[in-house]
């Protein structure tokens, strides 16, 4: 994978479920695990009646900053910004685990993935995103894929049913807290682990 920046967008939400639990990587900046705040043009009205920046980081600029020189958003020569975001919020993260388990056998601690794309104006990184890659798996088929994978191992199926008795039967919350070191090695992490 090797080195990126991470995007902070608060006004973005999971294409899946609608969270908040995202994190987007981009490696059209200098890749230095810097912070790259994503610029929300406009302005809104605060519980006193005064107009404050939208965006923000610029908001925090208006308040906290002294130096009227410092930018809090990063300028890039570049007219479009990709990245490739994750969702860990708890459903968009159970589908994943699932997912992997039937795919690899174990779970690699990815939550959901999705691709976005930021224009840019005057050389800032600004919303909205557009969505540019999103997969279309359904929970239903993730599940039963799931459980046809599960029947064929025998260890992997008494102990994800230990865990489904002890949450009442949710499957998902099951799936989540489910631990289990296969035949191959790899151990299926609790996600507050990984």
């Amino acid at each position: 994978m090797g080195m990126f920046d991470n995007i902070v967008d608060y006004s973005f939400r999971c294409p899946y479920c609608g969270g908040i639990n995202i994190e987007i990587q981009t490696k059209d900046y200098d890749c230095t695990l810097d912070t790259i705040m994503i610029h929300e043009p406009g302005s809104m009205m605060t519980k006193n009646h005064k107009k404050r920046a939208k965006c923000y980081a610029c908001w925090r600029k208006e308040i906290f900053s002294s130096d009227k020189d410092y930018n809090p958003h990063p300028k890039t020569r570049l007219n479009i910004i990709e990245g490739c975001g994750q969702c860990r919020g708890p459903a968009c993260y159970a589908l994943a685990r699932a997912e992997d388990y039937v795919e690899r056998g174990y779970v690699s601690g990815f939550g959901r993935s999705f691709d976005v794309q930021y224009k840019t104006k005057n050389g800032i990184a600004i919303t909205p995103a557009i969505i540019k890659n999103k997969d279309n798996k359904t929970l239903v088929d993730i599940k039963r894929k799931f459980m046809k994978r599960l029947n064929k191992d025998k260890k992997a199926k008494e102990s994800f049913n230990k865990v489904l008795a002890r949450v009442a039967g949710d499957w998902g919350l099951a799936v989540l807290e489910w631990q289990y070191t296969g035949a191959d090695g790899f151990k299926v992490l609790h996600p507050t682990a990984v």
